[in-house]
């Protein structure tokens, strides 16, 4: 349980990404202030390049100042009247984009403009939820669900809130595939009046569900997690070995 709530903790805390850190607004007649805009910007997730870009106070290159291994430029330049989106922003590099393109940022009325230079920085998830990349993590143990001399009452499927639970001729039956849908809430075990159906749970295996914000793909932002526990883990045995 340790090692999956570590997986967890590093999803949303500790794999960096990128997000708009500054805006230069040069013009801006909508209805917003311009510290609304910058928040808005702020939390439209971008498409990250772990292998390319590094958090700026890391940085080796230009030592935190700001340099193009460290941060993107994206502009936007529109009038209205018209809905603003997240596809609107030109990024210096193609490969860097919001990873989804239809945030409504702002509506323009006719003659409004919006003009302005976001700075998109890498950072991790624990200093701001803008670089969070996990954004739904979790995990529970794998259920076991054991049924045995069933009088095919009823009782347990009427009070499954999942709905997994089957009554046939012979008794209740959940399917395989339904099984990792119980939430081990021991509904049904409580209202078995014969103790004929047993809910447990392995204590070393766990389903884990996670989504991610887009900045990655639920695969690869899986992989930084285990090489962010990778790395520190590392680092430990680096100091323990000076002892």
């Amino acid at each position: 349980m340790a090692f999956a709530n570590g997986v967890r903790r590093a999803m949303i805390a500790d794999v960096p990404t990128l997000a708009i850190e500054y805006v230069n607004l040069y013009d801006n007649t909508s209805v917003l202030y311009d510290e609304q805009l910058a928040l808005r910007l702020s939390l439209i997730p971008l498409v990250t390049d772990i292998e390319t870009y590094m958090p700026q106070a890391e940085c080796e290159v230009c030592g935190g100042e700001g340099c193009p291994a460290c941060e993107v430029s994206l502009t936007l330049s529109a009038e209205g009247p018209g809905t603003v989106y997240s596809r609107d922003l030109i990024s210096s590099d193609p490969k860097i984009q919001p990873a989804d393109p239809n945030i409504p940022i702002v509506e323009l009325k006719k003659g409004q403009k919006l003009v302005l230079e976001a700075i998109a920085h890498m950072g991790y998830g624990r200093d701001s939820v803008k670089w969070q990349a996990g954004v739904a993590c979790g995990y529970k143990n794998v259920p076991v669900i054991t049924i045995e001399n069933c009088d095919a009452c009823g009782h347990c499927a009427a009070e499954c809130p999942k709905g997994i639970i089957r009554v046939e001729e012979a008794g209740a039956r959940i399917a395989e595939d339904d099984l990792i849908k119980c939430s081990l809430c021991r509904l049904c075990e409580q209202v078995c009046d014969i103790n004929a159906i047993k809910v447990d749970f392995y204590e070393n295996a766990f389903v884990f569900t996670m989504e991610s914000d887009g900045s990655y793909t639920a695969k690869d932002l899986t992989i930084n997690a285990a090489n962010v526990i990778k790395g520190k883990a590392e680092e430990l045995l680096a100091i323990l070995d000076q002892f």
